[in-house]
């Protein structure tokens, strides 16, 4: 699963043969979670407040960005690194 994106203690990543709804996955500590792109909803797992809202954030500002790596991450080249919350 490559990451694509690492700040505050978490690591952000997409699976190449994932199930819908578009996600990705954070690894917090010793915590696993998936969070909805559209939405910034969890889908698996659970996250503190405060990291849960940073991960919301960076969503809203890549969320293009997240969308078109989703929609082609099958072909070679569309998962890419993205900044980190600034």
């Amino acid at each position: 699963m490559p990451e694509i994106s690492r700040f505050n203690n978490m690591i952000i990543l997409m699976n190449f043969n994932d199930h819908n709804p578009p996600h990705v996955h954070i690894k917090f500590n010793d915590i696993d979670c998936s969070v909805m792109i559209q939405t910034g909803e969890i889908l698996i797992g659970q996250l503190p407040k405060k990291q849960l809202l940073m991960i919301q954030a960076w969503i809203e500002m890549h969320k293009n960005s997240l969308i078109f790596m989703w929609n082609n991450r099958m072909e070679e080249g569309t998962i890419f690194k993205l900044p980190p919350l600034s």
